[in-house]
């Protein structure tokens, strides 16, 4: 009987150490899953910070283009009022008579902003 408690004794030392690596096994699992989670969360986070750059670079291309079009059509403006202008002008004189050959190239130019308006305008048509 003693060799049985003693073996006895034996098998409870084994039991022990299987329990203690169980449990030990155990809270390892627990930590690999904890990384896991927070990996996952992480990886989340990362995705919807992506969303919002991919979204952000998106409306700044859109506001660089919407500058550009504001930006030619003030030009365009422009020279819509300077055609204006020279028409205007046109019409107050009562007859094409050129003082000086400043007044000639002033003319030439202003028929030149013409054509540039009208080649302009009719990109927007």
């Amino acid at each position: 009987m003693v060799i049985f408690g003693c073996h006895h004794l034996f098998f409870s030392d084994e039991q022990t150490k299987l329990e203690q690596r169980r449990q030990w096994l155990d809270s390892e699992v627990e930590k690999v899953l904890k990384r896991k989670e927070a990996i996952e969360a992480l990886e989340e986070e990362l995705k919807k910070r992506e969303a919002i750059i991919v979204k952000k670079e998106a409306m700044l291309t859109e506001k660089s283009e919407l500058e550009m079009k504001k930006l030619r059509s003030s030009q365009v403006l422009t020279k819509v009022k300077r055609w204006h202008h020279f028409c205007s002008c046109m019409r107050n004189t009562s007859a094409l008579y050129f003082t000086s050959y400043q007044s000639y190239v002033h003319f030439i130019q202003s028929i030149c902003w013409f054509k540039l308006t009208l080649s302009i305008l009719s990109r927007f048509s």
